[in-house]
Formats: C-alpha cells, structure tokens, sequence
C-alpha cells in the first residue's frame, strides 16, 4: 500500500500539469480572438492563480491582458508586482535548483526564460508612457467606481521617468545575463530592447538622452547585421543557416523584412546624428551608405509613432526525442550508479528490456529524433531505447510584410489620407525559438541520460520479478509479471519526466512600428496585409495633436 500512495500522487500532480496545458491552450485562444474577458475570467479561475509557484507566468499574462485592454494603469501596477518578484526568485534560485535538480521541471517555481523576463519591462515601460501620453489614469473610488483622473504636468512627467527607468532596468537585465550566464549563449543583447529603448530616450527629449538614443540605434544596427542568419523575419533560409554542416556554406538569403528594419534604423540614427552629434553624421553616413528614400526622410518632421503586436508568440510543447539506453549508460557519471549498472551487465539488461519487456529500439546514438518499434531483426542489432520529452518552440512562421492605411471618414464614404510601412522590430519569436534550441541542446544529454537510469533501475527492478516468477511459476507467468511492473515504473518516470510547457503563451510573434508625419486631426487606423489586399484589420481611431507627439500602441493577434 506504502508503495501505491506516491503513485497516486504523481498522477494527481501530473493531472494537474495537463489541465494547466489545457488552460494556457484556452486563454492563448481566446486573446487571439481578442476575447479579453474571457481569457482573464479563465486565468483567474485556474491554478496559474492558485498555485504559488506559477505566480510570476499567472501576473505577467494578466498584466499583458489588461495592457491589451488598454487598462494602463491596472497593468502598470501588475508588471511592478511581477518585476518585485522577480527579484525574490531569483535570490533563491540556486537553493531551488539544487532541490528539484531530480525532479520534474514542472515542479519548480516558474521563473520565465530570459526573452519572457526581458519583455516584463518593455510592458512596464511602455503601460507607463502610454498613461503619460493620455494624461490620465482610471482609479477606483471610495465608493468602489471607477473614475478617471487627469494628471498635472509634473505627474506626467513623473510616468514619462518611470517608462525611462523601465527602459534602463531593461538594458541592465541583458547586462546582467551576460555576467550571470553559466553558458555561452549568442543572445545576450537583445535587438528588441536596443530600439525601444532609444525611442523611450529619445521620446524624454533631454539632451543625454537623446545621445543615449543615438548609441542604443547603433548597438541596435549591429545586432540585426548578426542576429540576420539565425531569424526567420529577416533570412528566409535561417531552417537552413541553423541545420547546415558547413558553417562558410550556410545560405542567408535576406528578406523584405529585413531590409525596412535595416532602412529604419538606419534612419534613426542618421536622423539623431544630424540633430545632436553632427561631427559624426558624415562618418556614419559613408558607413551605413543610406538609401535615396532614408536621405529624403531625414529633415520630414515625425511626430507619430504606432507600435502594434501581431500574431502570437510561437508555443511551446512537449515533444518526444528518442534516447538509447547504451549510450545513455556510457555517459553515466554517478560511480554508485555505473558501478550498479555494470553488476547487472549491459547486454543482459538490453536483451530483457527489448525481448520480455519490448522496449523500442533506436539505431542511432545520443539524441537523434528516430525511433522503432523492434522487430526480431532488429532486436538483433539495435539498442534498447526510452522516450522522454523536451520542451520545445516551434519553428516560426513570418508574418507577411504589414502596412498601416491611415483614412477619414466622410459619412459612409472613406479618404485614405496616408499609407505607412512598417518594420519588425522586435522579432519574438525568432528570439523565443533560438533561446529555446540552445536551452535544450546544451541540456538534452544530461536530460535523457538522467531520465535513461531511471529507465535501468527500472527495468533492473522488473528483471528481479522475472527471475523470481519465473523460478516460482515458470516463463507464461514470469513476462507478464515483469511488463506489467515495468509499465506502472514507466509510465511513472514519464508522467514525472513531462516537459515544463508553462509559456507566457500571449506574446506576439513580431512587433511593429511606424513613424510617420500626419496632419493634426481625427481619423482611422487600418493595418493591411501587403501580400493579401483582402486581409486586413481595423486598429481604431487615432487623434493627432498640433502640440505633442503621438504615441499610439496596438494589439493584432
């Protein structure tokens, strides 16, 4: 009985990982068909909110909810919750690391992979700018209404600072991943926080920021000239830059995305330099030799910016990788363990783990995605292999190039007043999936090996039942025994072993910006699909003042 009672409790634990599967999957669902309501009602009826170590993922999806509702303000006050908790994670990180080190991921505290981490502040930042930029904030009453205050100047000015000091914690975040990382890793700047970190400097107007504004462009520019090869936004062969053998060989084939978030950039800084370190404008311009149509922008005066989130982030999901258990074995480094292996012998253990138990066989080494079901010629010259999943982001697929239809409203009849390119800025997705493939390639090894012993010493375990039945009541009675053990010692490890999916799964796949110069007035935003005419999505009404400058954001999933 003793031994069925943690059985039982891995079930009801693994129960509840596969509806918080379900859960992400439903609330991922319905923000893409921008029912808000729907997603937060759900949210809050899960585990995400009940459960203490899934805090983090269950504050930093209501704050991306409430920002795409335009709540700023409620928004704001969430992602400065899940910033402060942040810190207090990872205080403790390391003790937590040391105490699930044998278990499931699943049972450890969520603390978000680095580009989730990283977008907190971009959404604190910007839920800050954006209540500067409406002058008020929706609050609460003594009365339990909500009511809206208009700010003075000062306290706008004070959120203005605030979106700064988001946008500075933003840049030290990736500092501070270049110090921390125990692993090397291609993607510890970040292109994404390059750019809206100048624009949020460059938006405070000061002198010093703007120089900072000049200096984050062109960290920016170089970014995107190595990060190119490795993102489906910008080479349409990065599958092929990524899987190729030959590293001189491997093919960049650069995109039309590519090309306006280069054009962009290149702007931006030819236009700061021009205003505010013009002994460097000439330098830089023979270096990032502009196009006709970047020179003819530089003296139009911008006074729009429209930053829009499309699609949604790619998911991450279990995927299953074949592992076999000779090469497993050989990899062990535990003396207690090899020595118990080695007492056994392999090949004894191999024959009964793919003749009684009818274990799968692999025929490849390591961690090959190729598995087999045996067949008595194969069981002849193949490995005995287990299946584990890893947690894995799917490849991503680019939006098609995006633009903005600016338009008036004259009764029933529609006057397009201006058409807007719009340029990636920051590819999500790409970033998601990178990070994510170097993850599990620097931790599938230790991963499958971990979870190969537990395999042996289960299999180890149902040999000694064989051997025992077997003497007892003969070869039809032992096989049974011995599966039937094995399978309940199986499925356990493989309930326990499931990949950690929690994802802050309502990301977008890409964000966009445009800037532009528009008349002061009212009018209409649409966003079109440049590749399909018939494809297109009202955003909303804008209104452009004569006095300041517009800062309008959007959600598209």
């Amino acid at each position: 009985m003793s031994k069925l009672l943690p059985l039982a409790l891995i079930f009801i634990l693994t129960a509840c990982s596969l509806q918080s599967r379900k859960d992400q999957a439903q609330i991922r669902e319905f923000f893409k068909l921008n029912e808000t309501d729907k997603a937060l009602a759900l949210l809050d009826k899960s585990e995400f909110k009940t459960d203490e170590k899934n805090k983090l993922l269950y504050l930093l999806t209501k704050g991306k909810i409430l920002f795409a509702k335009g709540e700023y303000n409620n928004a704001a006050k969430i992602f400065v919750e899940a910033s402060e908790l942040m810190d207090k994670l990872y205080t403790k990180s390391v003790k937590e690391a040391l105490l699930t080190s044998i278990a499931s991921n699943n049972n450890e505290t969520f603390y978000g992979a680095p580009y989730e981490r990283s977008l907190l502040f971009y959404y604190q930042a910007i839920s800050f700018l954006k209540i500067y930029q409406n002058g008020y904030i929706h609050t609460l009453s003594e009365s339990n209404k909500v009511v809206r205050v208009e700010l003075s100047t000062q306290e706008r000015r004070r959120y203005l600072f605030r979106a700064r000091a988001s946008a500075v914690a933003w840049d030290t975040f990736y500092k501070e991943l270049q110090r921390s990382s125990r692993e090397k890793t291609k993607f510890d700047h970040d292109l994404f926080a390059k750019i809206m970190g100048a624009k949020i400097h460059e938006m405070v107007g000061e002198r010093q920021d703007q120089q900072i504004a000049l200096q984050l462009y062109q960290d920016a520019y170089d970014i995107l000239e190595k990060s190119t090869p490795v993102f489906f936004s910008f080479n349409t062969q990065a599958m092929e830059f990524l899987t190729g053998d030959d590293e001189k060989e491997r093919p960049i084939t650069k995109s039309e995305q590519y090309e306006k978030t280069k054009n962009f950039l290149v702007y931006k800084i030819l236009s700061l330099a021009k205003k505010r370190q013009r002994w460097k404008y000439n330098k830089l311009k023979k270096k990032l030799r502009p196009s006709e149509q970047v020179l003819a922008r530089l003296d139009k005066k911008i006074n729009t910016t429209i930053v829009i989130d499309t699609g949604l982030v790619s998911p991450l999901k279990g995927e299953n990788l074949s592992f076999n258990l000779k090469s497993a074995i050989e990899n062990v480094e535990n003396p207690a363990a090899a020595a118990f292996i080695a007492g056994i012998g392999v090949p004894v253990l191999t024959y009964f783990a793919m003749g009684p138990l009818g274990l799968g066989a692999v025929k490849t080494r390591g961690e090959k995605k190729i598995y087999y079901r045996h067949s008595l010629g194969e069981a002849m010259t193949a490995e005995a292999g287990i299946e584990f999943e890893i947690p894995v982001i799917a490849k991503p697929e680019p939006l098609s190039p995006k633009e903005l239809v600016v338009y008036a409203k004259d009764g029933e009849k529609e006057q397009v007043v201006k058409t807007i390119d719009l340029s990636v800025v920051g590819p999500i997705s790409d970033t998601a999936f990178n990070m994510n493939r170097e993850r599990v390639k620097a931790s599938v090894a230790e991963r499958g090996t971990r979870i190969a012993v537990k395999h042996v010493l289960a299999i180890i375990s149902a040999y000694k039942t064989y051997q025992s039945m077997k003497e007892k009541h003969g070869e039809a009675f032992a096989r049974p025994a011995a599966f039937a053990q094995y399978l309940v010692l199986a499925k356990a490890i493989r309930e326990t072993e499931r990949a950690d999916t929690r994802q802050w799964g309502i990301l977008p796949s890409e964000v966009l910006m445009a800037e532009a110069q528009i008349k002061p007035g009212t009018y209409n935003l649409r966003l079109a699909d440049k590749k399909n005419p018939k494809s297109k999505r009202e955003l909303g009404e804008i209104t452009v003042h004569a006095d300041k400058e517009a800062f309008f954001t959007y959600s598209a999933p």
